[in-house]
């Protein structure tokens, strides 16, 4: 192998290439959490309209996530990862240009289309990663992988807020571009490095799965998002009618879109993945609240509310490659109910949050928030992959960042679903400050009480080396 190709096929290369990836995802994720209070007020939406507009993203990635890991299995997570990143970038180009006459929908429509992209590089990223990185540094390989996206958030809360406050709400989609550009060209230089991984058995691709498993999702998450609308009741149903039917084909078919058989054999798997859900049902919600808060509460800009919470992602990136390297050496169980405990313990601050609280305070608890965060994260990804063989990585990455996204999603849905309820149709900009003060009082409380039943889950769940 020339030492050109043994860079290419490195752990090292592939790090880069998630790594931008992961990169210009969770920019975007934190630069919008800015730009969605001046969005609303610009164009006056309601807010069910304002979290369409970041749901919209999560459906698409969570939709395409199971597909696209068992595509990957089949034909090369590499070319997977080059097609996610060229499609990320036509996609944020498209959200930056649409014409503001389109209303609403058009941004949410390109959203959706952005969020297929970020499903295919996240699918792609841990398989990848698990494959290139020995079994003994796995969790060192996520803990770096996270970094990158943490440094990406980070640079969304900063050069996303200048770039807002500066030019646009248009201009952080603009700058995605290049970066997901440069992902689709190193994926490609990746499947043509001759060591992809496919599949050992040339299987099926489960259509029927997909057909049931889409309109599921956008069922649910849009019931969730229009509580206490009557119309909420009759989607959340269906919704769950067609998971239902989703988990009775999953078991009869030769080809599953995700094994059932990886949640009935393997105990770790299942609790991981679980836990996985509580905890971003958990804290998806969280910047988005104490943004809306800082801005449309206390009347900052999105620059200054970006540096009130950037110790969030500051806290998260440095630590995550060392809990991530830690939980190679420990059980990740350990770590992971220490940082969910942070989590739940911060989140019982903020339920008592106030017009006067202190900035100092909520600075402060946004540090504590980001190591409770690096704690769980890495580990918990260390868990599930480890917890499963070779030519599982796919389904396991696959049903893992499934249901992280599934997870956002209703978190967000809980969030949008109260603001409504309490505030009324009302914009971000035309908030009553007690009535705001009170959602995201109550919101805060309901998301501290799923981080306590994860606490719960992640303790009794076996050790790795014992059961995997």
């Amino acid at each position: 192998m020339t030492d050109r190709r043994k860079f290419i096929s490195g752990a090292g290369f592939t790090s880069f290439t998630t790594g931008t990836g992961i990169f210009a995802i969770y920019f975007m994720l934190s630069s919008m959490t800015l730009a969605i209070p001046v969005i609303t007020g610009l164009y006056n939406f309601q807010p069910y309209v304002s979290g369409f507009i970041i749901q919209a993203h999560l459906i698409g990635a969570v939709i395409f996530l199971l597909p696209a890991a068992r595509i990957g299995d089949l034909i090369g997570h590499e070319k997977i990862l080059c097609i996610g990143g060229f499609f990320f970038a036509v996609s944020s180009f498209l959200c930056a240009v649409f014409p503001s006459d389109m209303g609403g929908m058009g941004l949410i429509f390109f959203r959706f289309t952005q969020g297929i992209g970020d499903g295919m590089i996240m699918a792609s990223s841990l398989v990848l990663l698990s494959r290139r990185w020995s079994p003994e540094k796995r969790g060192e390989s996520f803990g770096l992988f996270l970094f990158s996206g943490y440094m990406g958030y980070i640079a969304g809360l900063l050069g996303g807020g200048t770039l807002i406050d500066l030019f646009s709400w248009r201009a952080p989609f603009l700058f995605t571009v290049p970066v997901t550009i440069i992902t689709g060209i190193c994926g490609y230089i990746l499947s043509k490095s001759g060591t992809g991984i496919t599949s050992v058995d040339k299987q099926k691709l489960d259509l029927k799965g997909i057909a049931l498993f889409a309109p599921a999702i956008v069922m649910l998450t849009a019931g969730l998002s229009l509580i206490p609308s009557t119309n909420s009741a009759y989607l959340i149903i269906t919704g769950t009618v067609l998971f239902i039917f989703l988990v009775i084909h999953e078991k009869r078919s030769d080809y599953p879109l995700f094994k059932i058989s990886l949640f009935k054999n393997n105990r770790i798997f299942s609790l991981a993945i679980l836990s996985d859900i509580l905890y971003y049902s958990g804290i998806g919600a969280v910047s988005y609240l104490l943004i809306t808060y800082l801005e449309a509460g206390r009347g900052l800009g999105s620059f200054d509310a970006a540096l009130v919470i950037l110790p969030i992602s500051i806290i998260q990136g440095v630590m995550s490659p060392v809990t991530g390297k830690l939980s190679d050496k420990i059980d990740p169980k350990y770590i992971s109910s220490v940082g969910v405990s942070l989590i739940f313990t911060i989140l019982l601050l903020y339920s008592h949050i106030e017009q006067d609280t202190s900035i100092l305070v909520i600075t402060i608890a946004a540090a504590i928030t980001g190591a409770g965060f690096a704690m769980f994260s890495a580990p918990n990804k260390n868990a599930i992959m480890n917890s499963v063989k070779q030519q599982d990585h796919g389904n396991a990455s696959g049903i893992a960042n499934t249901f992280e996204q599934t997870g956002n999603l209703v978190s967000i849905g809980i969030a949008a679903a109260i603001m409504t309820g309490i505030t009324g149709e009302s914009t971000s900009g035309s908030y009553t400050p007690d009535l705001l003060l009170k959602s995201i009082d109550i919101i805060f409380l309901i998301l501290a009480f799923i981080c306590l039943v994860n606490i719960a889950v992640i303790l009794i769940r076996g050790k790795i080396k014992q059961e995997s």
